[in-house]
């Protein structure tokens, strides 16, 4: 039998960092910053509605990143903004919790740009896996690999579709990482084989 004190311990700190996690608007996964439907204040972005929205609980078999998201049907919209980014290009995806009752047309906009239709009923896919404050692993859908900052501040915003006032549109959590210059690339292809050649001379 495992130690009690020990197990306890463990369980706690467990419940510890997902509280503290969970809470946060911002936070850092794999490589990809991750701005969920949380209204809690933080200095590397924000979340905001247009129109009432709901809380939604559900499994992350269903895609809800921390177990939660926010839906809203008939002309409702949601923007994540993050702020204090490097300028530059990023790539960007969208997870939400999908299910039959969900709009098959919502789309969204990054930084004020096209239409990117999507269709919530199905599970998102092509993007990152992520893993949430839960240990889940969440689906995410690319949305674009070119959005350009210039100004510190990147942009999300999804819209219900037209003639989905019946279904709910799903806001969930929003992913973006920035792409290497080329000239990251270069150098870290030199420093690779930098790295090769000192091998092999080691080896003889």
């Amino acid at each position: 039998m495992k130690n009690p004190s020990k197990l306890s311990c463990l369980l706690i700190a467990g419940i510890l960092t997902s509280t503290l996690t969970t809470q946060a608007a911002i936070v850092i996964v794999d490589g990809w910053t991750v701005n969920d439907d949380s209204f809690t204040d933080d200095a590397a972005g924000t979340y905001s509605e247009v129109s009432p929205f709901s809380v939604d609980s559900g499994a992350a078999d269903n895609g809800h990143w921390n177990d939660t998201s926010r839906f809203t049907f008939g002309g409702g919209s949601a923007t994540w903004t993050f702020l204090g980014l490097e300028n530059g290009e990023y790539e960007v995806a969208a997870s939400w919790s999908y299910a039959g009752n969900r709009a098959p047309d919502p789309f969204y906009t990054v930084q004020g740009g096209s239409a990117i239709v999507v269709n919530q009923q199905l599970e998102a896919t092509g993007g990152p896996i992520l893993t949430d404050a839960l240990d889940q692993e969440i689906s995410f859908q690319m949305l674009t690999i070119s959005a350009l900052v210039t100004d510190g501040t990147l942009t999300v915003t999804i819209n219900d579709g037209p003639g989905t006032n019946t279904v709910d549109a799903v806001a969930d959590a929003i992913a973006i990482q920035a792409i290497p210059e080329p000239g990251t690339y270069a150098l870290i292809g030199g420093c690779l084989a930098l790295g090769y050649v000192m091998l092999r001379r080691r080896r003889r």
